[in-house]
């Protein structure tokens, strides 16, 4: 959450989306779409 300059708090319901790609054994973040709406959030409360 974070506190605005009003003195509410806003929460930041999102998630982070990325391509992974496995390069030596190893997983790696390949690209990163961006920040995409958290629909869970909403069906938690």
């Amino acid at each position: 959450a974070i506190q605005r300059g009003d003195g509410g708090v806003d929460r930041l319901w999102w998630q982070t989306l990325y391509f992974c790609a496995k390069d030596a054994g190893r997983w790696r973040i390949a690209g990163f779409v961006g920040y995409m709406p958290y629909t869970m959030a909403a069906a938690q409360g």
